[in-house]
């Protein structure tokens, strides 16, 4: 028993590599930013948040739930562009990565990253807002998008795969992924989420990260007026490309700009 308890550990473990390392900071960057800690749910170490106001005028909010590597720190230069738009940047370190130790597996990733999310939304976010996960960040951002008490805008979702067993067995290969995929607890999966979503929903995808081509195609062909979907392979950066910058660009500040019209 011990025995299986300790592969589903190393299962779940691979959607993780956190770390203690400061990697950046934002006002040495040249933004400036607010920290916060909360305890999000009873008996689990605080949540810590990383607030970057944005570089002009605020005109909206963005709650980032990052791919589960590393800590907040280290994904600044990933979304500083947001700010530069005049988006307000709101990240967290659940307990496990940067400053607070604690257990990790994908249940409780689920319920910590949710209950972070939901505090952030009611605490720190600025009207119009957008939710913005990346690889297992994913999960807790479509989770939760629905659930909230004042909806998203617009949620966005960077290199989610369709499902842990696909995901798994296009990552390490039919034997080894079919293996790993059944010590997976049983969850409802992206591809379940990313059907039944009922607020536009602008899936990304690179071939520079983890996520197969072959899973980006999967979602792609889901049936749901509400996604939208933007592929920038073989592109070292999202912004690289002028005409994927404006695509990208525009979908964001035309979301912000029909939740200002509509107040």
């Amino acid at each position: 028993m011990k025995s299986l308890t300790f592969i589903q550990r190393l299962s779940e473990g691979l959607f993780f590599e956190p770390d203690e390392r400061s990697y950046w900071r934002p006002d040495i960057l040249g933004y400036h930013f607010e920290e916060a800690s909360q305890t999000t749910i009873v008996g689990h170490p605080p949540t810590n948040f990383l607030i970057i106001e944005p570089s002009k005028g605020e005109i909206g909010t963005v709650i980032f739930t990052t791919d589960g590597s590393k800590n907040m720190s280290a994904h600044l230069p990933q979304v500083l562009w947001l700010c530069d738009l005049g988006l307000k940047v709101i990240l967290y370190d659940i307990p496990g990565f940067g400053k607070y130790e604690g257990e990790l597996n994908l249940e409780i990733f689920m319920e910590l990253s949710k209950e972070a999310i939901g505090y952030a939304s009611q605490n720190f976010s600025f009207s119009p807002f957008i939710l913005y996960g990346k690889f297992i960040g994913s999960l807790p951002t479509l989770a939760i998008a629905s659930q909230l008490k004042k909806a998203p805008n617009l949620v966005i979702v960077e290199n989610c795969f369709y499902e842990f067993k696909t995901y798994l067995i296009s990552r390490y290969g039919p034997g080894i992924g079919h293996v790993i995929s059944s010590f997976i607890p049983g969850m409802i999966e992206p591809s379940a989420f990313l059907s039944q979503a009922s607020l536009p929903t602008l899936v990304l995808f690179s071939d520079r990260e983890r996520v197969q081509p072959s899973e980006y195609k999967k979602i792609s062909q889901i049936k749901n007026s509400k996604l939208s979907f933007i592929d920038f392979s073989n592109e070292s950066s999202t912004l690289r490309n002028p005409t994927i910058q404006s695509k990208l660009v525009n979908t964001i500040l035309e979301s912000v700009l029909e939740a200002q019209n509509k107040s």
